[in-house]
């Protein structure tokens, strides 16, 4: 099956010089990855250079996909509507319109689903999404998707996986300058590698054609190697060739090049011990290599104490906990 996108240049995050391109799949493309690893990133590239739209995190779809049940049988127009209803209010929605000047057509989505069940909702959502973009094909990244692979593998078995994987002590230092995510170093670490070997684990369940991993680090070294070892991933079937020249052109000015081993003079000697007491065997699995690590791992004391004292990092941030109410507000609109 050949997807074909054309250049738009009639909205602001599209670009007059995308050459046209198409695809041998249709599948959409998800992208996961410890937060704070260069998911956000990979979406703006993505976009750019391969022609494959994406908004900013859906955060929807795992969670109602678990509670479809209370949805009962969508072969009733009138449960449907009520599926419809309750997912056209979250949030991402409204970022959409903020951030890309798009707005869901309800009318237009009902008459876009094709059969009466949760993905072609979803298809329906973001084929339109991609349409206004001018795109016919879309993805989607939420890094706590990492988790719940086997969620979107049911929906779409089809589906190809985009694994970014980043050192984690700089993951650490840069989650302490945002308003989400755990901000001890120990939980930090215990985090970042549960996300990696959960999506590693599920990447082995899945052919080579279907989940791809890259390194942060590699991204910004060697920039037109990644994106074309990427456009091959995602099968570009006409347009390749104009793909990776463009990348060849452009893409150095868009990355911060430097942005990298930062954590060695961001992070005091405690700090790079604790996390690498909770993340060294991954760390050196991985190729990092650790530098303050003595081989042992956390006492029960404290990955107690490191539990307690995240939870006190996060509660004397006014701003986190603003988000997590928010966030609680949007568990409560699902219910």
């Amino acid at each position: 099956m050949s997807i074909t996108g054309w250049p738009m240049s009639s909205r602001g995050f599209l670009f007059d010089d995308m050459p046209t391109i198409s695809f041998w799949t249709a599948a959409p493309v998800f992208i996961v990855g410890m937060p704070r690893s260069g998911t956000s990133l990979l979406v703006r590239l993505m976009r750019k250079y391969l022609n494959i739209n994406f908004g900013s995190e859906s955060q929807f779809i795992v969670s109602y996909f678990k509670r479809l049940h209370k949805f009962g049988n969508l072969s009733d127009p009138r449960n449907m509507d009520r599926l419809i209803r309750k997912v056209v209010r979250e949030r991402c929605f409204a970022r959409w319109r903020r951030q890309y000047g798009f707005s869901i057509d309800p009318d237009l989505l009902k008459q876009n689903i094709k059969e009466p069940n949760f993905r072609s909702l979803l298809d329906a959502i973001y084929g339109q999404f991609a349409r206004y973009a001018g795109r016919q094909r879309w993805g989607d990244k939420y890094p706590p998707h990492c988790l719940d692979m086997p969620v979107l593998e049911t929906l779409y078995p089809e589906a190809q996986y985009v694994h970014i994987i980043r050192d984690g002590r700089d993951v650490a230092l840069s989650l302490q300058k945002v308003n989400f995510g755990p901000k001890n170093f120990l939980q930090i670490a215990f985090c970042w590698q549960h996300y990696i070997t959960t999506a590693q684990k599920f990447g082995d369940t899945v052919p080579q054609t279907r989940y791809h991993e890259i390194r942060y680090e590699n991204l910004l070294q060697d920039p037109v190697g990644v994106m074309s070892d990427l456009a091959r991933f995602v099968q570009i079937e006409k347009g390749f060739q104009e793909v990776v020249s463009r990348i060849r052109k452009q893409i150095h000015g868009d990355l911060e090049t430097n942005n990298i081993l930062k954590w060695k003079t961001g992070l005091t000697q405690t700090q790079i011990q604790m996390f690498e007491k909770g993340g060294g065997d991954l760390l050196q699995s991985l190729g990092y290599g650790v530098h303050a690590w003595d081989g042992r791992g956390p006492s029960c004391m404290e990955k107690t104490v490191s539990y307690f004292h995240n939870i006190y990092c996060c509660c004397r941030n006014s701003q986190y906990l603003r988000n997590q109410f928010s966030h609680f507000r949007t568990v409560l609109r699902r219910l």
